[in-house]
Order: C-alpha cells, then structure tokens, then sequence
C-alpha cells in the first residue's frame, strides 16, 4: 500500500468512472475544481456550461437521448436553479393572450401627442396540477382548498367603554 494522498475529486472521478459515467456537464469554477481536477485525471469529459439549469437540462437531454446515465454538477448555492432541469409537471392552459400596449406622452405643443409604442406581449397562463420527478414519482398534488375568512368584529366606541 502507498502513502499517497488522494483528494476528493479524484475519489468522485473514480467512482463515477466505476459507475460508467461518460459526461459531466457543470459550471465550471471554485468549488469543483479538485473535481475537475479528478476528472481530467480519469479522462470523463467536461462540458461547461454557462448557467446550472442549463447544465441540468443538458445533462437529462444527454440521458435521454444516449440511454447512458450523466452528471450534473452543481454548488449549493447554484441547486435552486438546477431544480427544474429535475422536474416535470402536469399543466393545464388557462388561456393564451396578449398584454396591452403602452401609451407615451411626450411633451409636445400639439394636439394628439399621445402615441402607443410598441408591441402587445403574448403570454399564457398556466395552472400546475401535479410535479413529478424525473423518475415519475408525485412530489406534490394542488388542492383546492376552501379556507372560510374570519370577519374580523369592529367593536364600537359604547363596546369599548
């Protein structure tokens, strides 16, 4: 047995290359460096990207279409936004519109100086039925949920005295 010490990354790079994981998509920086370090050691290609959510929907576009497991790596303060790359939902339309466009005013001596500028932005609303993993599994169920409102009693001045 030899007295070398081995660093973290070098660890996760092993395991992942016993694993048969081929790719890691991340965003590359502080944190993972003694990863990337590992990686480069154990040969796993790294593909750099420029935010975690996009790392994660590269990551699970990779899986699906390779039938190979990957890697998304992300910090603790970058998972929030790799979360959605790991979720699907159940959606119903509500209904699909458009914004109203804005009206300028500009300081003018004239009559009818008012003009709209601009484009009508389109948007859907949606309603969230259910979240799912990306293995399936129900994270959540929306309930509707009837809550009665409790009147608050304005007591009057001869109430108080």
């Amino acid at each position: 047995m030899s007295n070398k010490m081995i660093r973290g990354g070098q660890l996760l790079a092993r395991s992942l290359k016993q694993k048969n994981i081929e790719h890691v998509f991340t965003l590359s920086g502080g944190f993972c460096n003694p990863a990337l370090e590992g990686f480069m050691e154990c040969q796993i290609p790294v593909i750099n990207c420029p935010h975690e959510q996009i790392a994660g929907h590269l990551a699970d576009g990779h899986t699906r279409i390779t039938r190979k497991p990957t890697v998304c790596l992300v910090g603790p303060e970058g998972f929030s936004n790799a979360v959605p790359a790991m979720m699907e939902a159940e959606i119903t339309l509500v209904k699909n519109g458009k914004n109203r466009t804005i009206l300028i005013f500009k300081k003018r001596r004239r009559q009818n100086s008012r003009r709209k500028n601009g484009h009508r932005q389109e948007y859907s609303m949606i309603k969230i039925n259910k979240l799912f993993s990306k293995d399936g599994k129900i994270l959540s169920e929306a309930e509707k949920k009837v809550v009665p409102v409790k009147k608050k009693v304005v007591a009057t001045k001869e109430e108080k005295k």
